[in-house]
């Protein structure tokens, strides 16, 4: 997997958006289709069993979003 550009977007930032993974995911592929200017899919890796969240079609760009819920139903995770 060398020369591959990985992505993680925390929902930290989008918590207030975005109360569902499946929506949040979404939003995150759109986005950062847009920034790398490539189609990002959601699929296998050849040869790798994972499936990832956002992969470009010659898997030069890898990607999972990440969507975090409340600690404890009580408090969000910190940022960092």
């Amino acid at each position: 997997m060398n020369n591959r550009a990985f992505i993680i977007i925390i929902t930290t930032v989008f918590r207030v958006i975005y109360t569902d993974w499946n929506e949040f995911e979404g939003f995150a592929r759109k986005i950062m289709s847009q920034y790398f200017s490539a189609n990002l899919t959601e699929r296998n890796l050849s040869g790798f069993p994972k499936r990832f969240d956002m992969v470009s079609p010659d898997e030069s760009i890898v990607g999972d979003a990440k969507y975090l819920t409340l600690v404890h139903k009580k408090t969000y995770p910190p940022p960092n």
